[in-house]
Formats: C-alpha cells, sequence, structure tokens
C-alpha cells in the first residue's frame, strides 16, 4: 500500500520533467534550425558579395587598363604636338632670315600671339554670324526637334487613345505598351475539323499560361540593330548577332541572382570575322557551336566561349579568337538571312537571297579551321504562276526568307519564301512534298489583276514548328501569324493584331500551346493556340527607319528579343503570374 501511494506521489513529478525535457528538446531544436538559416543567409550574402567583389575588381583593371592607354595617348600627343612647334618656329626664323639658337621663351611668345591672333579672328567671325540671325525665334526649337524626330521615325513616349471594334476608346501607353483591354480574340478560321484542332486548339484550356513582363533587362551592346538570338539555358549564354557585324555572347547568371545594376551587364565575348551586318545565328547544344551569317554570304563556325575561363581583356586578344573559330562554309552567292541546326542530327539549312535553301553537314571531323566546308545539296524554286511551265523556267528563282526543321519529322524542311509561299522539303529523298499559299482575307481582298501584288504583302518572314505535333506557325508581312496543318496541307487559323509586319514567332518549348509573335510595331504579342486568344501584349522597342524587333527567342526560363534600336529585352517568367483563359 505504501509502494502504490509513494508511486502516485512520484508520477507528477516524472510527468514534469519529462515535460521540461520536452520543451528543452524543442527549444535547442528552434535555436538549431534559427542557427542554420542565419547561416544560409551569412553564405548566401558571401556569395553574393563575392561575386560583387570579383566585378568591382575586374571594372578596377578595366578602369586602370582604359587610364594607362589614356595616358600614353596625351604622351604621344604632346610629343608631337611639341615636335610640330618645334618645326614651325623653325620655319618661321628661316623665313624670316634671323639667325641664332631657338629657345624655350621665344617658343612661348610665338605661341601666344598665334593663339591671341587666331581668337581675334574666331571672335570676329562669331559676331557677324551674330549679326545675321533674327532678334526673334521664329519657330520653337521643341516644334523643330518633334519634327525632325517625326521624319526619322522616331515615336514620342506619350499616351495615344485607340478605339477598338466597338468603338470604345481605351487609352494605350507606349512605354508599357499594355492595352486597357485584357484579352482580344485572334481572327480564327477553323473550318472542318482536322488533326491539329483536335490535338492544340480544343486542348484543356484549363492549364495555365505563363506571363511576362514582371522584370524586365535591357543589354545594350551592339552599336547598330541587334538581328537575331540564340538562348542555352543550361550554360546561362546567350549569344545574339547585329548590323555592326558583330557576335556577342552574353553570361545570364548575374540576372538570376538578383545583381545589381543588371541592365549595366556587358557580353563577354565578342566574336569577330565578318566583313558585313550579321543577319542569322543558329546553335547545336550538342557540341556547343554558333553558326553565324549575313550579308558578307559566309557562314561562320564558332566555339562557344566558356564564362569563366575567357578573358575579355587578356593580353593574347588574337590567339583567343582563332582559337574560338571552328570553320567557314562557303557556297552561297547573296546574303543568308535565315540559318536553322537541325534539333537532332548534324545538319544546318540556310536560306538566301540567291534563290537557294542550302544543307550543310556540320560534323565536328568535317569542319577544320584551315578548310572551308561545301554546300551538300540545294533546294530552288520557281515564283508561282499560273502561266506554262515554259514561261515558268525563265522567272527568276523565288528567295526564301525563312527555313525551320520540323522536329516531329527528322527529314522535312519547311521553308517561307518571300512570294508567301510555304514549301515543305524531303531532305531526305531530295523531294518537294508540300507547297501552299496563304488565302487572301475578305476584308483585304485585292482585285484579279492585283492578286500577285496582294500576294506579295503576304511574303513568309519567320516560321517555327511544333516540337512533337504535326503544325507550324508563319509570321507574315500582312501584321499576321498563320497556323499551318502539315498532316492536312492546310492553314487552320490566322492570328492577327499586329499593326505591322510580324518578324519573328516562336512556340513555347516548354508547353507547346504558347506563341509569341513579334513584329516591326514594336509590340510583343502571346497567344494561346488553345482558345485563339491574345493572352498579353508587351511593348518593348522603339521603330527606327520603320522596323522594331527583328527576333524573339523563347526559351524554358527566359524570353529575349532583339530589336532595329540595338537594344537586347530579357523577360523572365513571372513566378506568380499564371492566369487561366476564359473564354469570351
Amino acid at each position: 500500500g505504501q509502494r502504490s501511494a509513494q508511486g502516485v506521489d512520484g508520477q507528477p513529478m516524472i510527468d514534469r520533467l519529462l515535460s521540461e525535457l520536452q520543451e528543452y528538446h524543442h527549444s535547442t531544436c528552434r535555436r538549431r534550425a534559427e542557427f542554420r538559416t542565419e547561416r544560409s543567409e551569412l553564405n548566401a550574402r558571401l556569395v553574393r558579395l563575392g561575386h560583387e567583389l570579383r566585378s568591382e575588381e575586374l571594372m578596377g583593371r578595366d578602369l586602370e587598363r582604359r587610364i594607362e592607354t589614356l595616358e600614353a595617348a596625351l604622351q604621344r600627343e604632346r610629343a608631337e604636338h611639341e615636335h610640330l612647334l618645334l618645326q614651325n618656329a623653325a620655319s618661321d626664323d628661316v623665313a624670316i632670315g634671323t639667325s641664332g639658337p631657338l629657345t624655350a621663351d621665344t617658343l612661348v611668345v610665338d605661341c601666344s600671339k598665334r593663339i591671341a591672333a587666331q581668337v581675334q579672328e574666331d571672335a570676329d567671325l562669331l559676331a557677324a554670324y551674330v549679326e545675321r540671325l533674327p532678334a526673334i525665334r521664329e519657330r520653337s526649337c521643341r516644334e523643330l526637334l518633334r519634327s525632325r524626330l517625326r521624319e526619322a521615325g522616331i515615336e514620342l513616349a506619350t499616351p495615344t487613345i485607340a478605339k477598338d471594334g466597338r468603338g470604345n476608346e481605351t487609352l494605350k501607353d507606349n512605354i508599357s505598351g499594355e492595352s486597357g483591354t485584357a484579352l482580344e480574340v485572334a481572327q480564327l478560321d477553323v473550318s472542318g475539323s482536322g488533326p491539329l484542332e483536335a490535338a492544340v486548339l480544343n486542348e484543356s484550356p484549363e492549364l495555365p499560361m505563363p506571363l511576362w513582363g514582371n522584370k524586365q533587362w535591357t543589354l545594350r551592346s551592339h552599336l547598330d540593330g541587334a538581328r537575331c538570338l540564340v538562348i542555352d539555358d543550361q550554360l546561362n549564354a546567350m549569344v545574339s548577332c547585329g548590323e555592326d557585324a558583330l557576335v556577342k555572347v552574353w553570361d545570364t547568371s548575374p540576372l538570376w541572382r538578383n545583381a545589381p545594376q543588371a541592365d549595366e551587364l556587358e557580353p563577354y565575348a565578342t566574336l569577330r570575322g565578318h566583313t558585313a551586318p550579321v543577319f542569322a545565328l543558329a546553335y547545336r547544344q550538342q557540341d556547343r557551336r554558333i553558326f553565324s551569317a549575313g550579308r558578307d554570304c559566309n557562314i561562320r563556325v564558332w566555339h562557344l566561349p566558356e564564362a569563366q575561363t575567357h578573358d575579355p581583356y587578356g593580353m593574347h586578344l588574337t590567339v583567343q579568337q582563332r582559337s574560338l573559330r571552328a570553320g567557314l562554309l562557303l557556297g552561297h552567292s547573296d546574303s543568308v538571312w535565315s540559318l536553322q541546326a537541325h534539333p537532332h542530327l548534324a545538319y544546318l539549312a540556310s536560306a538566301s537571297a540567291d534563290g537557294c535553301v542550302g544543307l550543310w553537314s556540320v560534323e565536328v571531323e568535317g569542319l577544320r579551321q584551315q578548310d572551308a566546308g561545301a554546300m551538300e545539296a540545294s533546294f530552288t524554286l520557281r515564283p508561282p504562276t499560273s502561266s506554262s511551265s515554259d514561261a515558268q523556267v525563265s522567272l527568276p528563282l523565288d528567295l526564301p526568307a525563312c527555313v525551320a526543321w520540323v522536329p516531329s519529322d527528322a527529314a522535312r524542311l519547311l521553308t517561307g519564301y518571300v512570294s508567301s509561299r510555304i514549301a515543305v522539303f524531303d531532305v531526305k529523298r531530295g523531294t518537294q512534298v508540300l507547297e501552299l499559299l496563304p488565302a487572301t482575307s475578305h476584308a483585304s481582298r485585292s482585285p484579279s489583276n492585283a492578286d500577285a501584288a496582294y500576294q506579295h504583302l503576304l511574303c513568309t518572314t519567320s516560321a517555327s514548328c511544333h516540337q512533337v505535333l504535326q503544325f507550324a506557325v508563319t509570321g507574315h508581312a500582312d501584321g499576321s501569324a498563320r497556323v499551318l496543318d502539315l498532316n492536312s496541307g492546310r492553314f487552320v487559323a490566322t492570328l492577327s493584331g499586329h499593326s505591322a509586319a510580324v518578324t519573328s514567332v516562336c512556340l513555347d518549348p516548354a508547353q507547346g500551346y504558347g506563341l509569341v509573335t513579334a513584329g516591326h510595331d514594336g509590340f510583343l504579342r502571346h497567344f494561346d493556340l488553345r482558345t485563339g486568344l491574345c493572352c498579353q501584349e508587351l511593348h518593348l522597342h522603339r521603330p527606327k527607319y520603320s522596323e522594331a524587333i527583328h527576333s524573339v527567342c523563347h526559351s524554358k526560363r527566359m524570353l529575349a528579343t532583339s530589336g532595329a534600336d540595338g537594344n537586347i529585352c530579357v523577360l523572365p517568367a513571372s513566378e506568380q503570374g499564371l492566369m487561366r483563359n476564359v473564354e469570351q
């Protein structure tokens, strides 16, 4: 009985000890978690500060080298200036007939006299010019500046009021580019049921669409218009080319680390070798090689430099440039407008203004730095005409504007022409398997004698093929993008909305039902192919001589555009920017 009483009395003490031990254990675990969190934050801060310190050191070295270069230039200029002064003073003494050695005092006196005479002459000339000016300004300088900007094709950043088809006014800002209406229905022509409608357009619209524009970085390095872009997400590398005949390689990792002054990011490598503007780029991720081509008719092959080992300010820049050159492809006789590397095989397709669609073998063993590769095959077509075959042979070649491989069929190559024709070639058999022309719309149908001129307005500018399904999207000069079903060989949808030519189209490589179009109106439009709706509209580039956006590249992590203003806009996918399309 006594033992049971003692057990009953000692039970609360044991419970209290257990609760204290549990509380101590919880507090220890909490402190340990806080310590780990604080340690990870400090490590992340240390890494960020290390990167900032390294960038500051690189900037300091760059500034020191620039200062040394400027000092050397100043010393040379001073030496040349003193030499010229001595020569002028000696010539004056010889002309006057004076004799005797020259001294520093005489040189200083002569120089001061000449400077005073020049200043007096400039003052008299300025006074005479000022007398001719009217006392009252006839025209405002601001109005004159605005007129000159309008003549140059530069739009002012002022809000404009636009009217939709129902007469409603919407305020559109030229900076952000997003109109007041949230969604805009595209003009769809889905008459008849086909594989494309069942596979894509009628796919479940419940899956969200990513939004862009939450953040935006503008990269400025090209001295003229930037024409093309390619992106490697695994290496955090982006390659751009432009009309300044340069190919630049960018390291995009600082953008994802939220590094300060990301807009001031500079390319870590510049590839030089072209003698004319560069219009097209292609990239093979398997062997990390870059292909570039342009107005000089040559296709140059480069090794992608690594950001960690490449030194843009090293002592052996010429040796570095030579080591990056991987080969040269010769065969075209005019400008090369488009390049496309095969997604699986070591082949490259090109479209040139000489009328040829070229096929190149880009095996690593076959390309050497000292040897020039030759074209393996070429495809040419005559412009579409209703005349006889004899008359068609006399016509010049139809000019290809863009090429795109069909990933779902390794032997198919889609080509868009200036005459608005779309052709698909079987490169394995060397035959043409599909040819069609976009139909004219009822709203803008031309008379029968002007059908050829209107077909020229439908010039194909770009093309993009789906990674899995048998369909492609083409951009045209009439401001529309058209969806092509490769199985049935017909256009099944027309996505409109641009007020100028659509210069670039790109399908979402991750989801497959998103389409991004860009044009010379400076706008980027994001479509949902399942519903045919425009989900987003962004104004990214300002026009220059009636040109704005030249290229758009859609990767799995970001979206990048290059424009005639020489800028490159990078847009990451918004983390919380997922929306659901609702049919209106």
